[in-house]
């Protein structure tokens, strides 16, 4: 299932760029039960599952046919002074009521 976000096709890094969160997806679902912490335009998934890697790694992982129904996310956004601020959301396909953890 799709996270229901877009991504540019030709990234590098160890990130994913989010460009669009799209309308009836899980991500979409979770910024309607979490206002306060939506998922934005350019925020970055940094981690899946709790594994880091490269764009391919993140994307492979996201893709697996073998990972649950529900997966956990880590994104980042830039803030105003250049720093990140590091947001835990856990998405699924049925979207529980899982409580992000956030990091500072």
């Amino acid at each position: 299932q799709s996270l229901g976000a877009q991504v540019p096709r030709c990234q590098i890094g160890s990130s994913l760029v989010i460009t669009k969160v799209e309308a009836s997806g899980p991500l979409e679902a979770w910024n309607a039960d979490h206002p306060d912490q939506a998922v934005e335009p350019w925020d970055r998934i940094i981690e899946v599952d709790g594994k880091a890697g490269t764009v391919r790694d993140l994307e492979r992982h996201i893709k697996s046919p073998e990972h649950s129904p529900r997966v956990m996310l880590t994104i980042i956004r830039m803030v105003a002074d250049g720093e990140s601020k590091g947001l835990q959301r856990e998405t699924s396909s049925d979207f529980d009521d899982g409580e992000p953890k956030i990091e500072n």
